[in-house]
């Protein structure tokens, strides 16, 4: 069991229980989550969610996904507070953490850097061991008292094993700062006890037809924009098909498990050629604009995704895991964010 932090006390929880903490888990409507466990063996990557509550002190204007702006209040206040230069070093030479030589000893770096690999090639594309998630928030403005649920996401025993100050972190820049132009400010609570998993390569199937057959109708619903690009496309696509939705999935679970050491085999071909064939038999997508400001850029622009979901006829069993673990570690552009989240319905 991981250790509450000082100073923070554990609620109720009142959310939906719609990612257990078990290796894998398909939800079905008719009843509770149907666990499908693999013996714990082998190398995995470690993981833990806790649950959060955002509860308001202030009046303030929000925006309808707050991602970007708790990960980036989060991520401002972090480096303040641990990063070892001083302030005019911090600022300038090692505005961007990357290559510094204490990175490896700094919660900066454990959780909102590139994770440590074999080969320091590709580490600006490698996936962060942090995902920030808040749920959608309905309300055009914060009122004391007002509760917005959260999710944070630590990828692998660097980053788990700096969960602490990251909470501490993340209440205190909370009170202090806020969200928004307005700084609407809020104190943090744990909802709930923290979930704690395991992911290794023995989890997934090498191939499609690994598992019992064709589950006749899989949902695959949305918690959060998602934010994908077709292959060669700088657009993000309107209507994600099965294949784009498997093919994020993929990238984000292979990466998380290639950049420590854990190679996955599978049949590449064949999942691709199989999930051509599934077709989607209801779609829910609409799109999700949104604007952003880039404080490392310096820049704004428009965000462009898409939220709902769609239901899949047909599904060789063999995607599931790929599925669930997708949603689950979030897939697409800004996933440190919280983009990208799902849950798997079998119907």
């Amino acid at each position: 069991m991981i250790p509450l932090p000082p100073g923070f006390d554990w609620k109720p929880s009142q959310a939906p229980a719609h990612d257990p903490a078990g290796p894998l888990s398909v939800s079905r409507p008719t009843g509770g989550p149907v666990h499908a466990c693999h013996a714990w063996f082998g190398p995995r990557l470690e993981m833990v969610r806790w649950p959060l509550l955002l509860r308001f002190r202030s009046h303030g204007r929000l925006l309808p996904w707050l991602g970007p702006a708790l990960r980036g209040l989060l991520a401002f206040s972090l480096k303040r507070a641990v990063c070892f230069h001083p302030p005019a070093v911090r600022d300038t030479l090692w505005k961007h953490c990357e290559g510094c030589p204490r990175q490896r000893q700094c919660p900066m770096g454990a959780t909102f850097e590139p994770p440590d690999t074999l080969a320091d090639r590709g580490r600006h594309q490698a996936p962060r061991p942090v995902v920030l998630s808040p749920e959608m928030n309905h309300q055009p403005e914060s009122w004391p008292g007002m509760e917005l649920r959260a999710s944070l996401l630590l990828a692998g025993s660097k980053a788990m094993a700096e969960g602490k100050a990251v909470l501490e972190t993340l209440r205190a820049a909370g009170r202090e700062r806020g969200l928004g132009g307005d700084g609407a400010t809020f104190d943090l609570d744990l909802e709930g006890s923290p979930s704690l998993m395991a992911l290794g390569p023995v989890d997934l199937p090498e191939h499609p037809d690994r598992g019992t057959g064709m589950v006749p109708r899989v949902s695959i619903e949305l918690t959060s924009p998602l934010f994908l690009r077709g292959s060669g496309m700088r657009e993000h696509l309107e209507k994600p098909t099965f294949s784009d939705l498997f093919n994020a999935a993929f990238r984000a679970v292979e990466h998380q498990l290639n950049t420590r050491g854990l190679g996955v085999t599978l049949d590449m071909a064949a999942f691709r050629a199989s999930a051509a064939n599934v077709q989607e038999m209801s779609g829910d997508w609409s799109p999700f604009t949104q604007g952003h400001y880039s404080s490392r850029g310096a820049t704004r622009y428009g965000l462009r995704g898409v939220q709902g979901g769609a239901s899949f006829g047909q599904v060789p069993e063999g995607f599931l895991p790929w599925l669930v673990w997708g949603g689950r570690l979030h897939a697409g552009d800004l996933r440190v964010s919280g983009a990208g989240g799902w849950r798997v319905v079998q119907e």
